[in-house]
This record gives structure tokens, C-alpha cells and sequence, in this order.
């Protein structure tokens, strides 16, 4: 995951982490696990974001045009 990743980019362990969350290493390793398993929620992604001095952004990439997108829709009316 994410987290974990830049942790370790930085050289930062679970308890400095953890510090900063205001959670054990236990629980910065349960929050890496469920960010590796889709069941983090948005804020707690947040919190790890900031306290790992990033900007978290959540975007929709069409996998089509976006015109082609919308020609489909009309279709399915």
C-alpha cells in the first residue's frame, strides 16, 4: 500500500508514524493492512496523507471518452 510505502521512503518507522497519528505501531500496521485491503475509510486516509506530508486525491478516470460516455447513457434511457 500507499502508507506503507512512503513510511519506508522516508525512513520512517510505525512508532514515528504512530506519533504522529496518535496510534501504536500495532495500529499503524492495522492501518496499512486495511489500506492493502480496501477497507480504510477516507478520513483515516487523510490522517496518514498529513501525517506523511502528502496531498490525498481521490479522482474518476473514464475508461472511455467522456463523449462516448454520455452517447451510451442517452442509449440506455
Amino acid at each position: 500500500g500507499w502508507i506503507r510505502t512512503v513510511r519506508r521512503a522516508l525512513g520512517m518507522t510505525m512508532t514515528q508514524l504512530g506519533r504522529r497519528l496518535r496510534i501504536s505501531a500495532p495500529g499503524v500496521a492495522d492501518l496499512e493492512s486495511r489500506e492493502t485491503n480496501g477497507s480504510i475509510s477516507l478520513s483515516r486516509l487523510q490522517s496518514a496523507a498529513d501525517a506523511l506530508g502528502c496531498d490525498l486525491q481521490i479522482v474518476f478516470i473514464p475508461r472511455v471518452p467522456l463523449a462516448e460516455m454520455v452517447e451510451r447513457q442517452a442509449f440506455l434511457k
